[in-house]
């Protein structure tokens, strides 16, 4: 009788560097759907909308570029846009990245996207 022995560690083993584990340190939203103060409240909406186009233009942005801003002043001006409903969040499943990628869009002005 012959006995076969496994390396059980090393590159087959599953825990924080496996890159097929999730990341528990990456955010899965940022809150701005709870209404949040933001100190931003008289600052006219076409100001706040400017704002956020000068920093991300058109294009969706995606929750881990807000993620990493959120120390900068940007997410107090996507709180407020989110707190006057021209904010939204969309998720996207993709499938063959075996992902869900949340966006942040800004709505247009009449609330039309």
């Amino acid at each position: 009788m012959s006995m076969l022995t496994y390396k059980a560690t090393g590159r087959y083993s599953i825990g924080a560097t496996d890159p097929r584990m999730p990341d528990f340190g990456a955010p899965t939203t940022l809150e701005l759907h709870k209404h949040t103060n933001t100190g931003l409240e008289d600052v006219p909406t076409e100001t706040l909308r400017n704002l956020w186009m000068a920093r991300f233009g058109a294009r969706n942005v995606t929750l881990n570029e807000l993620y990493e801003l959120r120390f900068d002043d940007i997410t107090r001006v996507a709180q407020e846009l989110a707190n006057r409903k021209l904010v939204r969040q969309e998720k996207i499943n993709r499938m063959e990245i075996d992902a869900t990628l949340h966006y942040y869009v800004l709505e247009r002005e009449h609330g039309d996207n």
